[in-house]
């Protein structure tokens, strides 16, 4: 699998892209940045989009990102009924936008919505898909996606503490949210975010069922907190002896 970091951060600005990752080109994780960051052919490539929850910073493309499907093939969204029934309520309600969950026709739709439920397994365009709970101020779930017998774990965004999480899961990579620095872990506890050592705990977690660390690939960084964060992943990454990838909005790479 190649996975495409499309967007790394929490929110945008000129040089940053809210969260957004892309599986081999077919499978999309979240669409913070999704339209904006892909051509109309690289869109229309697409087969599915996981969204993990209504955050605006996941969701934001979504609805360009179904406009453009009108006079083209299906888009499958899988996600929480609530965030289903969000997204019709809030963008396609034939006011703000039109109702593409029901037209050009019934029979097909722009988007066809799918629910899905935390431990739920199921299959599309060939991989193999676990809904994993989060523990977020909104209702909200991550993916982990296996392939060709490699495996990743988006958490979409998550403050852990799940103690039978890692007793279900195994990856090779996990990619998780890290928002805020360590000195703001009243913020982190507040929001249902992670910081630096609160992955740390997680990582130990981890190790302690599987005896051994995941590849981990940092992403929804605040924009404000950037260099400290970055900074106290990589000590944690020195002192936990495990690989942390910190990419750039852009980077790839390959499991």
């Amino acid at each position: 699998m190649e996975v495409v970091v499309i967007g790394a951060h929490q929110l945008e600005s000129a040089g940053a892209r809210a969260t957004t990752l892309l599986i081999d080109g077919r499978l999309a994780l979240d669409a913070g940045n999704l339209a904006s960051a892909l051509t109309l052919e690289e869109q229309r490539r697409l087969s599915a989009v996981l969204l993990t929850h209504y955050h605006y910073d996941h969701i934001r493309d979504f609805p360009s990102l179904a406009f453009q499907r009108w006079e083209h093939p299906t888009l499958t969204a899988y996600c929480l009924p609530v965030v289903r029934e969000t997204l019709c309520q809030v963008f396609f309600n034939d006011v703000l936008w039109p109702p593409l969950h029901r037209i050009p026709s019934p029979e097909r739709p722009a988007i066809r919505f799918v629910d899905v439920l935390p431990y739920q397994a199921f299959s599309v365009e060939g991989y193999e898909v676990l809904v994993v709970p989060a523990n977020h101020v909104a209702p909200t779930v991550g993916f982990r996606v296996a392939r060709d017998g490699r495996s990743l774990l988006y958490t979409g965004d998550t403050h852990g503490e799940d103690p039978t999480l890692w007793e279900r899961v195994r990856v090779d990579v996990l990619i998780t949210e890290v928002t805020f620095p360590n000195r703001l872990d009243e913020a982190a506890v507040r929001s249902k975010h992670l910081t630096p050592r609160r992955l740390g705990r997680e990582l130990e977690r981890y190790r302690a069922v599987h005896h051994t660390t995941p590849r981990v690939v940092a992403i929804h960084r605040n924009l404000d907190f950037e260099a400290e964060v970055r900074a106290e992943l990589e000590a944690l990454a020195r002192d936990l002896e495990t690989p942390i990838l910190i990419p750039e909005d852009g980077e790839r790479f390959t499991l």
